[in-house]
């Protein structure tokens, strides 16, 4: 008896802090709704998964795909997944390179699944110049995010989740911290193979850095979909993303679209406005299940594609990617086109130390 008020009075206690803290990050929202380009902390939506590269960008309503995908979408954390390791290592843009490293476990008592998570973003050796554009050596540029996830299934359809992160960025000499909250639910039909889920990611606000400025986090709010027809041997997945912004386009990119200069108006639109603006929205996927260790994923994001094609866009906005499970480990990697000139490439390993995978 003693034992079971104990535990009562631990989850009180827990409970008490999430909801401090979270009371904290509301009291200090930054609902950033600026473009891409001016916000900071990118690490912070950049996933470092070998599935969600293949998929589009995005894996944040399979259920049953990669351990990573948690980190993402914290409602996907799951009791058969305690005490896993997930490693990764992601060839980034421009010669830039990402590690991740995530111990998932389960509280029998609590009922609650966790995981525990470091990420890095290295951006290489940059050249320093001085405000007349004078040449004053190279510096290193980093990002580092520390993530703290949980998830609880409140019934055999309903899961929700959340995660803590404190992002930190090192450039030079300019350093620069953020807190966000995700939270997630999923809702999933085991009889009809669907699920449906909705995600707000990184709500929080920046610390203040050491030049005095201040940033935005890149803030959105996503829903998603995921199927698996009736003896198929695939599932799709559509994510629709940036639900607080219809317009995605840029106006910058080469796409004919250009600004007036006098009246400020988009000139040279596609006459395919609408459906243009609501496939930027949409990220695809698709995972094969190729015999019972074997995975094949395929992607497509139209809103990259339209932002960094060329005049020949070949395979931009195309993912690939696969997955192989053996006895006491799973390898997966993930490939996609962002340009045609650059290719990310994302691999990782997923295994369980003292037990059968």
């Amino acid at each position: 008896m003693k034992a079971i008020i104990v535990v009562s009075v631990k989850m009180k206690n827990s409970a008490c802090i999430l909801l401090f803290l979270s009371c904290v990050l509301l009291q200090k929202l930054n609902w950033a709704q600026s473009d891409a380009g001016n916000q900071s902390f990118s690490i912070m939506s950049i996933p470092i998964s070998a599935q969600a590269t293949g998929m589009g960008g995005s894996s944040m309503s399979m259920l049953r795909g990669e351990l990573t995908n948690s980190l993402e979408n914290p409602a996907l954390l799951d009791s058969s997944d305690r005490r896993k390791v997930s490693l990764h290592f992601m060839r980034y843009l421009a010669k830039s390179n990402g590690l991740q490293a995530m111990y998932v476990d389960h509280l029998d008592s609590s009922k609650i699944t966790y995981a525990m998570a470091i990420k890095s973003l290295g951006y290489g050796e940059l050249t320093r110049y001085d405000v007349t554009g004078v040449e004053e050596g190279t510096f290193r540029a980093n990002d580092f995010l520390f993530q703290a996830a949980a998830s609880r299934r409140l019934d055999s359809a309903i899961t929700l989740g959340m995660s803590y992160k404190l992002a930190y960025s090192q450039y030079d000499a300019q350093r620069m911290a953020a807190m966000g909250l995700d939270v997630a639910g999923i809702y999933h039909l085991p009889r009809s193979n669907w699920s449906l889920c909705g995600l707000i990611k990184n709500v929080g606000f920046p610390i203040r850095g050491t030049d005095g400025r201040k940033a935005s986090l890149p803030f959105d709010a996503q829903i998603g979909f995921s199927k698996q027809p009736k003896n198929a041997p695939f599932t799709y997945s559509v994510i629709y993303r940036s639900l607080q912004r219809w317009d995605l386009t840029d106006p910058y990119a080469t796409d004919g679209t250009t600004i007036d200069p006098i009246t400020g108006e988009q000139v040279g639109r596609k006459k395919w406005k609408w459906g243009d603006q609501l496939m930027r929205h949409l990220l695809w996927g698709v995972d094969f299940k190729l015999g019972s260790a074997l995975h094949f994923y395929l992607g497509y994001n139209y809103g990259r594609r339209m932002e960094l094609k060329t005049t020949s866009p070949g395979l931009t906005g195309i993912s690939w990617g696969g997955s192989l499970l053996m006895k006491r480990w799973q390898l997966t990697y993930g490939g996609a086109r962002w340009h045609t000139a650059s290719t990310v490439h994302t691999v990782g390993i997923c295994f369980l130390p003292f037990s059968k995978l």
